[in-house]
């Protein structure tokens, strides 16, 4: 499973100069309202974006260069993965900078390097202004033949193309890996109502309004992993019993709840919005083909506290801390109760310095805090008590 190590990320919006270095399979980014927390999560969602269609349009939707860019720089934006394709094996490197001029926005560069023996790293993709060159192969070596690329507008990512070639499989991983990223927005009113059309889907959406279809869908495939999922949301939610999916007459489909000391279920509009979106949580975590890398944004909204500790360990499971690793997640969150169940090397605090800008450090590098913690202090007590 692709996980990645760094990210770097410069004059985006207030992430003016970042760097997160040492990032763990579950990461949760904590901070005031401000700090910049959903501008990370949206920086990722730029990346994934821009591999989708083209950075103009990608920028333009995000209000124009000069919105997207750190106010009072110049740029370009710049964002910088370090990240290995499976355990042991060597660190890749992608680089991407987009620039304007003229009104035109543009990638400026973009880069694939890699060091896969004891000599120098070098760049198997090097591409400026839609100009350069590739070393195809699965191992590409540097004195491999170095292949031109001439893309035919400037403000297309040049991985979009070579990515789609079988020759390129190094190329087509890390884009496979992008494509396949996950953004949690879920809402509890879509999730709801009536699963539109026909058919069964295999994954929950961003939103979670196709929960029904989904469900549908492990029923017939999984249903090991649907009773594990029901099985799981009983125990958490008070007096609920069971969960069942029924066909309308017009062949929609609908959830229907029903608690302990009631007869007859009830419609899923009916339900409270902390135990639909816990199930849309327990459906993407327990997803039999999971996505290698998920982003939360406060996952903590509309739940009681005490389910956030079950769901830490949900996470903790789909990470593999105890086991093999199934994906890489990053959470953001206000709330003092959910990191009290994770590590400080697990937790990063997000804040704005003098000049507005964000800075970012993991817990377990801020001064005093090992020792707190080796002192039997929490990191919800400590966050409350502004030790941080």
């Amino acid at each position: 499973m692709p996980y990645i190590e760094t990210i770097k990320i410069k004059n985006y919006r207030i992430l003016k100069d970042i760097t997160l270095k040492g990032l763990q399979p579950l990461n949760i980014f904590l901070g005031s309202n401000g700090s910049g927390k959903s501008t990370l999560l949206d920086a990722f969602a730029f990346l994934y974006a821009c591999l989708q269609g083209d950075v103009n349009n990608v920028i333009r939707k995000r209000g124009g260069f000069d919105e997207v860019c750190s106010r009072e720089a110049k740029g370009p934006i710049m964002i910088e993965l370090y990240y290995r394709e499976q355990k042991g094996e060597p660190l890749i490197n992608y680089g991407l900078k987009i620039n304007s001029e003229d009104n035109e926005i543009f990638v400026e560069e973009e880069y694939l390097a890699w060091k896969p023996d004891k000599n120098r790293k070098f760049r198997f993709l090097d591409v400026k202004r839609g100009k350069g060159h590739y070393i195809s192969g699965k191992k590409p070596k540097k004195t491999d033949e170095h292949l031109p690329i001439k893309l035919y507008t400037q403000d297309i990512l040049a991985i979009k193309s070579l990515g789609q070639l079988a020759d390129n499989p190094r190329i087509a991983n890390f884009c496979r890996f992008i494509e396949t990223w996950f953004f949690s927005y879920f809402r509890a009113d879509l999730a709801k109502g009536f699963s539109k059309g026909n058919g069964i889907e295999k994954h929950i959406s961003s939103s979670g309004e196709n929960v029904a279809k989904v469900m549908q869908y492990l029923d017939e495939q999984h249903p090991e992993v649907l009773n594990t999922i029901l099985k799981n949301i009983s125990k958490r939610i008070p007096l609920l019993e069971n969960i069942k999916i029924e066909h309308t007459i017009d062949n929609r489909l609908i959830l229907q709840f029903k608690d302990k000391p009631f007869s007859k279920p009830f419609l899923a509009n009916y339900v409270s919005d902390g135990t639909i979106k816990m199930l849309a949580y327990l459906i993407l975590l327990n997803d039999p083909s999971t996505h290698p890398l998920i982003w939360i944004e406060e996952i903590e909204n509309g739940l009681y506290p005490k389910i956030l500790g079950f769901l830490i360990e949900e996470l903790r499971s789909l990470v593999g801390i105890k086991n093999n690793s199934k994906a890489q997640v990053f959470l953001s969150t206000h709330s003092p109760y959910l990191i009290n169940w994770v590590e400080a090397n697990e937790l990063w605090i997000m804040k704005r310095n003098e000049k507005g800008y964000t800075i970012v450090e993991r817990a377990d590098k801020i001064k005093g805090i090992s020792e707190f913690i080796d002192e039997g202090a929490i990191l919800g007590d400590l966050w409350t008590e502004d030790y941080f």
